[in-house]
């Protein structure tokens, strides 16, 4: 029923934000007439929003990061591989979806 679009652009959000939060963040930052031009050429926008997961960086309380890490934003303290996978499979399964209605795999970042 609905066009399957020629091209996917997915947009994640900081730590503790979401997909709304991005969207309007985006929104802020681009010009309608970009958005609308890019949309009426068949891109589409997605804003998925990570799910909520306990995190070390705010004492263990719950929140939408793609990942949890150890000791701090320092780049050299590693992060929390199982939570990285979970989030890397929620990704996939969405760009999944949308080459199963038949974009393009190139066509979608």
């Amino acid at each position: 029923s609905s066009t399957v679009p020629k091209g996917v652009i997915i947009f994640c959000h900081g730590s503790g934000d979401s997909g709304p939060g991005v969207q309007n963040y985006v929104e802020a930052l681009t010009s309608p007439s970009t958005l609308l031009e890019l949309e009426s050429r068949g891109i589409q926008f997605r804003y998925p929003t990570a799910q909520r997961r306990p995190y070390r960086l705010m004492g263990g309380l719950k929140s939408t990061v793609w990942f949890d890490r150890y000791g701090g934003m320092d780049p050299k303290n590693p992060e929390d591989t199982p939570s990285v996978l979970n989030s890397v499979e929620q990704l996939h399964q969405l760009i999944k979806e949308y080459i199963e209605q038949g974009v393009p795999s190139g066509k979608i970042c």
